[in-house]
């Protein structure tokens, strides 16, 4: 099946934008990025090989906008625009999802209860540190995530009104679908991150109340019912 990088960006991101698309356009079948905020595709993305799209600003929400658009099942990885993925990321990332299917992500959370805050009140299972072992989370992070569209399909992420929390929105939808949401070992400096001014953890952060909200959510749905 196709094998597809989906990106949402905004124009003070574009030189990160310009930085990490080296790293993925030579694993990926097709690499979308949704534009927030642009008038127009930027032609030195098109002359990259991106496909992009402008519209409404979704915020990351824009990461499936896509899923509105594939004609057929693929494997659908969501990728962030302040990140430098390794040379064996789909590989290794694709090998996790055939293996353990649902959702694969090298980020994430393992909720520690319901009616707590978001940050810092969960165990973190980051990207940019060393994971040794497998493990089940409760919550992705959507820029190191993929899935296979035939047996999960989180349509109607895009378009949905709360914005700048794709990893809860597509975690519950994880939980509505009944897929795991698996973690595999990596080594801390397998992913790099780029340094970036403007970030939705940073403006989040410090009031995370709406976050807070899902992630009872999913709790009170894995343990509670």
């Amino acid at each position: 099946m196709k094998v597809t990088c989906n990106i949402a960006t905004f124009p003070k991101r574009e030189q990160s934008l310009k930085t990490m698309l080296p790293s993925v356009l030579s694993q990926f079948d097709e690499v979308r990025v949704y534009f927030n905020k642009y008038h127009k595709v930027p032609q030195w993305a098109k002359d990259m090989g991106v496909k992009g799209t402008v519209g409404q600003d979704l915020t990351d929400n824009g990461k499936f906008f896509f899923l509105h658009t594939i004609e057929d099942h693929e494997y659908y990885f969501t990728c962030d625009d302040d990140l430098i993925y390794p040379n064996d990321y789909v590989r290794r990332t694709l090998s996790a999802l055939k293996d353990y299917g649902g959702v694969i992500t090298h980020h994430g959370r393992k909720l520690r209860g319901a009616r707590k805050k978001y940050y810092g009140a969960h165990k973190v299972y980051h990207c940019l540190t060393n994971q040794p072992d497998t493990t089940k989370l409760d919550v992705c992070g959507t820029g190191v995530s993929a899935f296979d569209t035939r047996e999960f399909y989180p349509k109607g992420i895009a378009f949905d009104e709360r914005r700048k929390m794709t990893d809860l929105l597509l975690s519950l939808d994880a939980v509505h679908f009944g897929v795991d949401i698996t973690t595999i070992p990596h080594k801390g400096s397998w992913i790099k991150h780029i340094e970036n001014p403007v970030s939705i953890h940073a403006e989040c952060v410090r009031n995370d109340e709406h976050q807070a909200a899902i992630a009872n959510e999913i709790y009170r749905l894995r343990y509670e019912d």
